[in-house]
């Protein structure tokens, strides 16, 4: 599998930190991001760098870099256009059906709902 374009150890190796900062940053900022292999990505770069193969500190620094500025990046995006969203006719993945049933299951649950988001 190692030899195949897509797999973690050719994007480590091909692309380093930087390609893993920007995997991390896409998952978390982005819709494609879920196409991206983060999670198997994220062991096998902490897996290289535990053989010295990759810097841990910079592999962590960039790794928490990425999360926080795809996730500032990802609320500015649904920020901006989340309410264009609502203001949308129906479609096949947003029906107003789901957003009444969505606030009928926080106004019913509360707060106790953000603890398993």
């Amino acid at each position: 599998m190692a030899g195949m374009p897509w797999s973690v150890e050719s994007i480590i190796q091909t692309g380093g930190l930087i390609a893993i900062g920007l995997i991390i940053f896409a998952e978390c900022g982005l819709l494609i991001g879920l196409f991206f292999p983060g999670d198997s990505l994220l062991l096998t770069a902490g897996f290289l760098a535990s053989q010295g193969h990759l810097s841990i500190g910079w592999l962590i620094v960039t790794v928490i870099l990425a999360t926080i500025i795809g996730y500032q990046v990802g609320y500015a995006i649904g920020e901006r256009l989340g309410p264009k969203m609502f203001k949308r006719k129906e479609g096949v993945l947003f029906r107003k059906e789901y957003i009444a049933k969505t606030n009928r299951f926080f106004d019913r649950y509360g707060k106790v709902t953000v603890l398993f988001a």
